[in-house]
C-alpha cells in the first residue's frame, strides 16, 4: 500500500541503520562522523546538495562538525552530515583495502593514529585532499554539465520554448483576427460599391 517513494525512502533508512549495525558489533569504538559517514554513503550517498552545501565551508572548520555533539544539534547536524558523508565518500574512492585496514586498527589504535598507519598521510592533510580533490567537483562549472545540471538547463530552455510558442501562437491568431477584419471589410465596400454603381444605372 505504499507509495514507491515511501518504499525508496524506508529501503534507505534500512541500509543507513543496518551499517550501523554491522560497524558497532565489529568495531569497538568508532568516531561518530566516521559512523554516520558510513552509513551515509553506503545507504543514499553524497549528493549535489551535500557538495553544494559543503564549498562554502572552509577546511579549518572541519573539525568543528566531527564531534558527537555536532550530530546532535539541529544547527551543525546540517553540516554535520553532509561533511561526513563527503569524506567517507572520499576514503570510498581512495580504495578499500585501506579503508579495511582504518576501520580494523580503531580496535586499537586512536583515529588519529590508525588513519596515518592506514592511508599514509595525517587526518588534517587528508581534510586539504577532500576539499581540492572531491569537492572540486561540485563547483558551479561543474554542476552545470553534469548530469544533473544539463537535465536542469534543459528543462528551463524547454520552459522558455513553450512560453515563445504561445507568444508567436498569439501573435499568429491576432493577425489572423486583423486580416479576417480587413477582409470583411474590404467584402463589404466592395458590396456598398456594387449597391451604388446599381442605384446610378437605375
Amino acid at each position: 500500500q505504499l507509495g514507491r517513494g515511501a518504499e525508496a525512502e524506508i529501503l534507505v533508512v534500512f541500509r543507513h541503520e543496518a551499517v550501523h549495525a554491522i560497524l558497532h558489533a565489529n568495531i569497538s569504538h568508532i568516531p561518530r562522523w566516521l559512523d554516520e559517514g558510513l552509513a551515509q554513503s553506503f545507504s543514499r550517498g553524497f549528493t549535489i546538495q551535500d557538495g553544494r552545501t559543503l564549498l562554502a565551508l572552509p577546511v579549518k572548520q572541519f573539525r568543528k562538525y566531527l564531534p558527537e555533539t555536532a550530530f546532535e544539534q539541529e544547527a551543525s547536524a546540517r553540516l554535520a552530515y553532509p561533511l561526513s558523508c563527503g569524506l567517507v565518500s572520499y576514503l570510498r574512492e581512495l580504495g578499500r583495502n585501506p579503508l579495511a585496514l582504518f576501520l580494523n586498527r580503531l580496535n586499537n589504535e586512536d583515529v588519529e593514529t590508525a588513519f596515518d598507519s592506514s592511508y599514509g598521510i595525517r587526518l588534517s592533510f587528508f581534510f586539504y585532499m577532500f576539499r581540492e580533490n572531491f569537492l572540486s567537483r561540485y563547483t558551479l562549472l561543474n554542476l552545470i554539465v553534469s548530469d544533473e545540471g544539463v537535465f536542469g538547463i534543459m528543462t528551463v530552455l524547454a520552459v522558455i520554448l513553450l512560453l515563445v510558442q504561445r507568444i508567436r501562437n498569439r501573435r499568429k491568431l491576432v493577425r489572423l483576427g486583423e486580416a479576417d477584419e480587413a477582409e470583411a471589410e474590404e467584402e463589404e465596400k466592395s458590396e456598398s460599391e456594387s449597391e451604388s454603381e446599381c442605384r446610378q444605372r437605375d
